[in-house]
């Protein structure tokens, strides 16, 4: 028996294998999660917080045959109705599509330490939707200049349930259907650059010259001390299934 944390001091226990619920394998979650290429015969299912964006602009840009391609803003590139990509419903296809081999089928996973510890530096500790949802959640005006604590976050995240959760916080096992979808390959972020590029050869000879390379800022060393022993506890409950499907250490990194 696995356990999540439903709020502090409330505890509820799940079945070891959870199922996905119908909601992840519905055409609205489906057009949201799927991006695929006729042209290329590629398949690729979005995960959040494990460099979607920086995917997702380098199979436009392939797909577009546009090396030059750029979004006027970052969230243009989740515009659907802006990609050249197509989503499922547009070429009349349910979830059985990703069991079949008609495409390349692929999508990246992340340390669950990393992603969370991103995720909540990015989404909660400053103002943004998410934050404001979760402050509601927790019975606080969505204005609240309330600093939420990790340990608070991932106890309130651990309540909600898997169709609920912010694609973001959602464990990647259920967000990139695990156990439906049947994959090609599985990158992963702690290799992003060279598993991109290794996907990206079986995809199109001409892979290497679309990549958008993401610059980023140096931020310093990232702030590992938020997780507690106790908030390390929590997040191994809530993914688990994680840790054990993608074959992470559940040791907090250093």
């Amino acid at each position: 028996v696995r356990w999540s944390a439903m709020s502090a001091g409330e505890m509820r226990p799940l079945p070891s294998r959870q199922e996905l619920p119908k909601a992840l394998t519905g055409s609205a979650f489906l057009d949201y999660a799927v991006h695929l290429s006729r042209r290329h015969g590629f398949l690729y299912v979005v995960n959040p917080k494990v460099g979607c964006s920086s995917i997702l602009w380098t199979l436009q840009r392939l797909e577009a045959q546009d090396a030059d391609r750029e979004p006027s803003r970052v969230g243009v590139i989740h515009d659907r109705q802006a990609s050249p990509l197509l989503a499922p419903s547009d070429i009349g296809a349910s979830a059985e599509l990703l069991r079949g081999e008609e495409f390349f089928k692929f999508t990246f996973v992340r340390n669950p330490f990393d992603r969370l510890l991103s995720c909540f530096l990015n989404k909660i500790s400053r103002p943004t939707v998410q934050r404001q949802l979760l402050l509601a959640q927790m019975g606080r005006p969505k204005d609240s200049e309330y600093e939420i604590e990790l340990a608070e976050f991932v106890a309130a995240i651990g309540g909600q349930a898997l169709e609920d959760m912010d694609p973001h916080w959602r464990p990647q096992w259920a967000q990139t259907l695990q156990g439906h979808a049947r994959y090609d390959a599985i990158g992963r972020f702690e290799r992003f650059d060279q598993e991109l590029l290794r996907i990206g050869e079986r995809i199109s000879p001409q892979f290497e010259d679309y990549v958008h390379r993401e610059v980023r800022q140096a931020t310093g060393p990232k702030p590992y001390h938020l997780i507690t022993p106790a908030v390390a506890e929590q997040v191994r409950e809530l993914y688990g299934r994680d840790f054990t499907e993608f074959q992470y250490a559940l040791e907090v990194p250093a």
